[in-house]
């Protein structure tokens, strides 16, 4: 699960086993953490890749700049890093 707080912080909670949690580590976690995100960019979306065969657990956020950053799991590259690793932060 993904939250943005009225200060524009992006907190996550839930399964973090591939990194989806974004905070640094593959651990899970019942309560939220901070996402380690750009502190000087404002986050205008977010979205949460749920559990799809071998396809989910994975999150994004789309910053008012238009850039977009994604972590969690990421075995056939849908992160869009150019690579196959799975990734805990953003």
């Amino acid at each position: 699960m993904l939250a943005l707080d009225s200060e524009d912080k992006l907190w996550a909670w839930g399964a973090g086993t591939y990194g989806e949690l974004g905070n640094a580590d593959f651990n899970d976690s019942n309560v939220p953490k901070l996402v380690k995100t750009n502190e000087s960019e404002t986050i205008k979306d977010i979205s949460c890749g749920g559990i799809v065969i071998l396809a989910g657990h994975h999150s994004l956020y789309l910053t008012h700049d238009g850039a977009v950053y994604s972590f969690g799991y990421n075995p056939y590259g849908q992160l869009g890093l150019k690579h196959t690793e799975n990734q805990c932060v953003p």
